[in-house]
């Protein structure tokens, strides 16, 4: 029988006679450059609007983490490399928020409607409960554009009734 084609992959591009994949568009320019191979740190995700610290990486390009994450000061220092977020960002991005409000009944609709009423869509939803204290702990990982739309969002959540504290989880 004949052999079925490949599933197509991510694009390529020709250099030098050699396909290489197109890397991503991820709104990073590394010293200047605009289409290095970026990773974003999981321990920090970092979003267009925190301050970045770029490391080379052996193999990977470059990984980029915010400026005051604890991870990014064990590392070497004479592998840093200057970044900086385009002026327009590239795709949104996933990144987690803890809030803590009383556990009450239709506290995480209000918080949820607050999150799609600032425009921002949510990943995915985690709540505990406690009823030694009788509060709930939201865990949402939300997909935002930018620090400010974080800020904003957060904000709205802030607003709920019920809701005792809200943060940036890394």
């Amino acid at each position: 029988g004949e052999e079925p084609a490949p599933p197509p992959g991510p694009k390529r591009r020709r250099i030098c006679g050699r396909a290489r994949p197109a890397p991503p568009a991820s709104g990073i320019r590394v010293d200047g450059i605009a289409d290095v191979l970026v990773r974003f740190a999981s321990c920090c995700n970092p979003l267009p609007g925190d301050e970045v610290i770029g490391f080379v990486t052996r193999g990977r390009g470059v990984t980029v983490h915010q400026k005051d994450c604890q991870h990014a000061f064990t590392l070497d220092p004479d592998r840093r490399i200057p970044v900086q977020w385009e002026a327009k960002s590239a795709q949104p991005r996933l990144v987690k928020v803890r809030a803590v409000s009383m556990d009450q009944p239709g506290v995480l609709a209000k918080i949820t409607k607050s999150i799609s009423g600032a425009g921002v869509n949510i990943g995915a939803a985690r709540v505990k409960t406690s009823a030694a204290d009788q509060t709930a702990v939201h865990e949402f990982d939300l997909w935002v554009a930018d620090l400010r739309a974080l800020t904003g969002v957060m904000k709205e959540i802030e607003r709920v009734r019920g809701v005792l504290s809200v943060e940036r989880v890394r």
